[in-house]
């Protein structure tokens, strides 16, 4: 979201390699405070695959998101945690600009 917090498309110029030279922060905005990362949008999206995701043969197995932001998405939906297993330890690249879903077949 823009500082109106007003959803907003992430910048993903070439010059900004699509949009992985994005940085957040811990607060969970970029260093100048333009952008700022809509937790209770993400945890909804979230909720969201986990409910529909039976009804289309998968269930959720992992969630790549940035370890120090996952305090805030956690705040913004504190069941999120227990439905769904989210990475502990940061990636080679880190996901604080995006997030990855891995999906496993439903049993």
């Amino acid at each position: 979201v823009n500082r109106d917090g007003r959803s907003v498309p992430l910048p993903t110029w070439p010059w900004l390699r699509f949009g992985y030279d994005m940085a957040f922060e811990t607060s969970g905005c970029t260093p100048d405070g333009t952008l700022c990362i809509d937790y209770p949008a993400l945890a909804a999206h979230l909720r969201a695959l986990h409910e529909v995701g039976p009804s289309h043969g998968v269930r959720i197995g992992r969630v790549i998101f940035a370890p120090d932001l996952q305090a805030e998405l956690f705040a913004a939906d504190p069941g999120l945690r227990r439905l769904m297993r989210f990475s502990r330890n940061p990636s080679w690249v880190r996901h604080d600009d995006h997030i990855h879903v891995d999906f496993v077949l439903a049993e």
